[in-house]
Order: structure tokens, then sequence, then C-alpha cells
């Protein structure tokens, strides 16, 4: 081989040498943004299932508080029935 092919040779050497580099660097870096997108998801995920919680847990007090009124309603009502049966009672006898 001729003097002057070593030399090209060692030209395309570096060059995909430096290709190389330059490929891992940008594999890196791809690899850093999807690290750092899966983090963020995470921390997305993480706080959506705790704002979720404290809704859930909102809407059970409220229902507790709705359904302790139902009874309260229907106690009420269980005695203006009877109230309401004995003022009949009264009047049929009288």
């Amino acid at each position: 081989m001729e003097p002057w092919v070593y030399g090209e040779l060692v030209v395309l050497v570096v060059a995909v040498s430096g290709l190389i580099c330059r490929v891992m660097q940008q594999r890196n870096l791809a690899i850093q943004t999807l690290l750092n997108g899966q983090t963020q998801i995470s921390e997305l995920r993480r706080r959506t299932i705790i704002g979720l919680e404290h809704e859930n847990a909102e809407l059970k007090a409220m229902l507790r508080a709705h359904e302790a009124q139902l009874i309260q309603l229907s106690r009420r009502i269980d005695v203006s029935e009877s109230d309401n049966e004995r003022v009949l009672a009264v009047r049929t006898r009288n």
C-alpha cells in the first residue's frame, strides 16, 4: 500500500471515532432525558394519587354527614307520623 493510503485510513479512523463519540453523547443525552421524563411522570402520579385520596376522604365525610341528616329526617318523619296517628286516634274516639 502506498503511504498516502495509511494517512487517509488514519483520517477515516479519527473521523469514525469522533462520530462514535458524538453518537454516544447523543445516546447519553437521550437516556438522561428519558429518565427525567420518567421522574416527572412518577411525581405527577404521586401528586395525583395524593389529590384523589384527599378528595375521596372529603367525599366520604360529606357522605357520612348526609347519611346523618337522612337518619335525623327519618326519625322526624317517624315521630311526625306517630303524632299524626295519635291525633287521628283521639279524634276518632271523640
